[in-house]
């Protein structure tokens, strides 16, 4: 994990492969992060512990408790909107295994992230490292902490160890039965047709490249691109590359785990079904987007970057 952010986008270019990111937006994004208004641990209590004293809590049981070394940090407490499904949870999941110190190998974390549909901002984030069904545990305070089913959608990644934790989470006797859950189409090949659904985003080399090209897509939205707060996110960020292989991932020495969390929680938002907006607005839209894309061309162009 980067410790130091960089202050300028030159300053960013410090990577062996060249950023899949656009790295001057990761780093304004780096200046304008909201400042946490939590970090700590989530715990199954009736009460919170703020700076200011213990507080009761009427979210069905789960606390939180102020910890500096924390796995869970919050920039924006929970919210009723009137639309259902508002918060959007993306789960990456790692084996949990720590570090040993006389072992130079480096264990994956995992993450939860949470992210506002309506403002499409990061709200909440837990980073760290546990068993699969502790991770799980996880997942499921986060979602009652955010509004239970009806106010969140969780989307688990369902390879390795991923697909442990959304067992554990759909047993009927371990949990309620969580009914906003991520669903993936299994397509019958010999009809071509969907014959099922299935909960969980399974990630093989074409849905990985999806993820990621959603991703660049969204940061280089004009009208509402993310508001990332995590530095931990924002730092995996500068650091993932493409490979002189041409594969995307994360730098030699460094993690993509909280990447995968947002992309998503990122693609469960864009497979839900948005209200139609007027034609006129779409194609307002793409000349906005065709207006940015002439004048970074130009500006390239005025600097030598590119030839006439």
């Amino acid at each position: 994990m980067i410790e130091e952010y960089p202050e300028t986008p030159e300053e960013a270019f410090i990577s062996s492969g060249r950023p899949v990111f656009n790295r001057t937006w990761v780093v304004e994004q780096i200046r304008l992060a909201r400042t946490p208004l939590f970090k700590g641990d989530l715990v199954w209590k009736s009460w919170i512990q703020t700076p200011e004293g213990v507080v009761p809590n009427v979210l069905a049981g789960v606390g939180l408790v102020l910890n500096p070394g924390g796995d869970f940090t919050m920039w924006r407490t929970p919210e009723r909107y009137p639309r259902p499904q508002h918060y959007s949870i993306g789960v990456d999941s790692a084996s949990g295994e720590v570090d040993r110190e006389d072992s130079d190998v480096k264990h994956d974390f995992s993450c939860v992230d949470v992210w506002d549909r309506v403002r499409n901002e990061q709200v909440g984030q837990w980073w760290g490292k546990t068993d699969p069904y502790f991770l799980a545990d996880v997942a499921f305070m986060i979602g009652v902490f955010y509004g239970g089913q009806n106010a969140c959608q969780i989307c688990f990644e369902v390879n390795n160890h991923g697909l442990a934790v959304l067992q554990r989470f759909t047993h009927p006797d371990t949990y309620i039965d969580w009914n906003s859950l991520y669903q993936r189409e299994i397509m019958d090949k010999f009809a071509n047709e969907v014959k099922h659904n299935k909960p969980g985003f399974y990630t093989k080399p074409d849905t990985r490249r999806l993820l990621i090209e959603q991703g660049k897509a969204a940061i280089s939205e004009i009208d509402k691109p993310p508001i990332i707060n995590s530095s931990i996110t924002l730092g995996q960020m500068l650091t993932f590359v493409r490979k002189a292989d041409g594969k995307e991932e994360h730098d030699t020495g460094q993690f993509d785990d909280a990447v995968f969390g947002w992309l998503l929680a990122n693609h469960q938002s864009m497979e839900m079904v948005p209200p139609k907006k007027p034609l006129s607005e779409v194609g307002q839209g793409i000349y906005n987007r065709q207006k940015e894309k002439a004048a970074i061309l130009a500006r390239k162009r005025h600097k030598g970057w590119v030839s006439l």
